[in-house]
């Protein structure tokens, strides 16, 4: 199909792709003094959120991504209030974390003291934890195996193992310190210890938050998650009525000629002064950026969701807490699973039990893809070792991510990196962001986005044309 040019309007700013990112660039440019019309949105699904989707059936509120916003930072209320919706407080029982440990859940340490007893790190792995703040720091890169030992030792690994699995889907042995937990590697450079550094990070981001006057409902302290009621896809629903988007427009070409920017999809072509491709790091991989060419795709993570509801009568104790993770030296067929209506009671009828059971990852690649039946037996077969429940399930809901992978920060990610910061150098007001440049999580894109629209201001609080 032949491209119709359309008459011409130039857009003060073109967003490709209508996930988090792109959505909390566009309100924060519009909270900054552009019209809605200065903005365009083009997006190659037929539906915003990205990686966030969320379904409600039977009473059952079910995410395919990530349970909420981190409730410390500040950035997660501003997107509520672009939103102009009420963030709900996830329950106390966040702060209680579990770990498979020979076969049973154990409770993960909260604190010093708590890790003095905790059977999960042996007695002389504990007693080198008191020497993380006097380690030598090493400015080199290295994998988060070889970086957790160094400075906490070898008793911690299966801990950083289930926690890696659960949060990249990714292997600890092979991702970057530097680049998949960039705060960690921030932490020893700036303070010499990453004990210290957090510390003193949880300090400033309470600071923050109070200055800013956000005040928990019920809560001393700013609580670990926050979300909407109708779940995260009501509050991407909520940003999304404030923006101009165009579904089903996948940007084939970027093209950067005499200070402007002609943004080309399969139909249609379009003008720009500023294009900010948030898409994630692949997706330069599906459009021709004025001919460069960029690294090749970066590895993902591929990680199925299996939801799983119950009366509460089906557990032999009612389970209480966050949910757990499995180190891969349990073997269990699940990676972990998150206890959801203990987090957020509206995400399932009164007397009801859901978990979200995280399948495949990097660990077993092929469990994700294994057929429904099959899928919801083995995830089954471990619930009823690890928390005791009958089995006889009352709602089942499978999201499969085969197309939305997690995008995998190696130890060659720095060049992905300078190949942005090149093309950014090269191209005046090209900026690339989104998953798997710099941040994975939820919160972090949204700090990432926020910061970029910072960047774009003049001392005057104007965006710079």
């Amino acid at each position: 199909m032949v491209a119709v040019s359309l008459k011409k309007k130039i857009y003060k700013t073109i967003i490709v792709g209508a996930g988090i990112s792109g959505l909390t660039i566009a309100n924060e440019l519009i909270s900054s003094g552009y019209s809605k019309d200065d903005i365009l949105i083009l997006e190659a699904t037929d539906r915003s959120g990205g990686l966030i989707r969320t379904s409600k059936k039977n009473g059952y509120l079910n995410e395919a991504g990530p349970e909420g916003l981190r409730g410390n930072q500040e950035n997660s209320y501003r997107i509520f209030e672009f939103a102009h919706l009420e963030p709900v407080e996830v329950s106390e029982d966040s702060k209680i974390r579990y770990l498979v440990h020979k076969g049973k859940l154990k409770k993960v340490p909260g604190g010093p003291i708590s890790a003095i007893t905790s059977p999960l790190i042996p007695f002389l792995g504990k007693l080198r934890l008191f020497k993380e703040p006097f380690v030598k720091p090493h400015n080199e890169n290295e994998t988060v195996e070889k970086f957790m030992e160094r400075r906490l030792g070898k008793g911690i690994l299966p801990i950083i193992d289930a926690f890696v699995s659960g949060i990249h889907g990714g292997d600890h042995t092979k991702l970057s310190i530097e680049h998949a937990f960039t705060s960690l590697k921030e932490f020893e450079r700036d303070r010499g210890s990453i004990i210290r550094g957090a510390l003193a990070s949880s300090k400033r981001n309470k600071q923050i938050v109070k200055e800013k006057g956000i005040k928990p409902k019920t809560k001393a302290k700013p609580p670990f998650l926050i979300t909407s009621k109708t779940g995260m896809m009501g509050l991407i629903e909520g940003l999304v009525k404030n923006v101009n988007i165009k579904y089903s427009s996948p940007v084939t070409d970027v093209l950067f000629d005499d200070e402007e920017f002609l943004v080309k999809t399969s139909t249609q072509e379009y003008h720009a002064t500023k294009v900010i491709i948030a898409s994630g790091v692949n997706s330069v991989q599906k459009m021709n950026i004025n001919s460069e060419t960029p690294p090749s795709e970066t590895l993902e993570s591929y990680v199925s969701i299996v939801a799983l509801g119950f009366d509460e009568s089906a557990f032999a104790k009612p389970i209480k807490g966050y949910g757990f993770l499995s180190p891969s030296k349990e073997n269990t067929f699940i990676l972990g699973g998150l206890y959801t209506s203990r987090l957020f009671k509206e995400h399932s009828p009164k007397g009801k039990v859901l978990l979200r059971c995280f399948v495949g990852g990097f660990r077993n690649p092929q469990n994700a893809s294994l057929p429904d039946e099959e899928m919801v037996t083995n995830v089954l077969s471990d619930l009823k070792e690890l928390v005791k429940v009958n089995g006889n399930t009352e709602f089942i809901d499978i999201w499969r991510n085969d197309s939305n992978g997690i995008p995998q920060m190696l130890m060659e990610h720095q060049k992905y990196l300078d190949w942005k910061y090149e093309m950014e150098g090269k191209y005046n007001g090209l900026y690339l962001m989104g998953v798997g440049w710099h941040n994975i999580s939820c919160s972090g894109l949204i700090n990432e986005a926020v910061k970029l629209v910072e960047h774009l201001r003049n001392e005057k609080g104007e965006i710079i044309e």
